[in-house]
């Protein structure tokens, strides 16, 4: 069991699909991707320790973890059906990742995760998009935007969505979403 964070982000990935299993919920690689960096946003807040290793960059439908991005890409917008698994180095075979094994974190993404992966992606796109917000600080460069940059820990602190509204939320809840990775021009 992972016993600290920050923790794999597929480790916070799968804990959101057993509690999206756990409760009837299907569960988009957008919605994760969208509630892990949310659970990231307020754990950080609240502990000053990231939840998740590694970072999130800037894409064009909010922040993406490019690890997340990796293991669930081969969904595109249907609902993911199984959980990400690691690969041991040695033998390269796939292999199960470890479930979050503090009790107090368990909690914390339960209620907090559970929230989240209730809402409907566009409404998670929305929020991320928040004038002001850490996606929207690092997107608008010379009034125009640009994507593909990290988002640096700091800047979330800083420019935490929690007390932010959304740009827009005009998508329909029938408009199908899927994450691309940014062009690098």
């Amino acid at each position: 069991m992972a016993s600290a964070p920050p923790y794999d982000p597929r480790t916070i990935a799968n804990e959101l699909f057993h509690l999206a299993n756990e409760y009837g919920l299907l569960i988009t690689h957008l919605t994760i991707q969208k509630a892990v960096y949310f659970l990231h946003e307020k754990y950080l807040h609240n502990h000053d320790v990231p939840l998740c290793l590694g970072h999130f960059e800037a894409w064009q439908h909010g922040p993406v973890h490019p690890q997340l991005w990796e293991s669930f890409k081969k969904y595109g917008s249907e609902p993911v059906t199984a959980p990400a698994e690691g690969f041991d180095i040695l033998t390269g075979e796939a292999k199960e990742l470890p479930r979050v094994s503090s009790q107090e974190d368990r909690r914390f993404l339960t209620a907090k995760g559970l929230g989240l992966i209730e809402l409907p992606a566009h409404r998670l796109v929305g929020l991320s998009h928040a004038r002001g917000g850490p996606w929207d600080a690092v997107t608008r460069i010379g009034g125009k935007r640009h994507y593909g940059a990290r988002i640096p820990n700091e800047l979330i602190v800083q420019k935490r969505n929690g007390r932010l509204m959304p740009v827009r939320d005009s998508r329909t809840s029938d408009e199908v979403m899927y994450e691309q990775p940014p062009t690098r021009d």
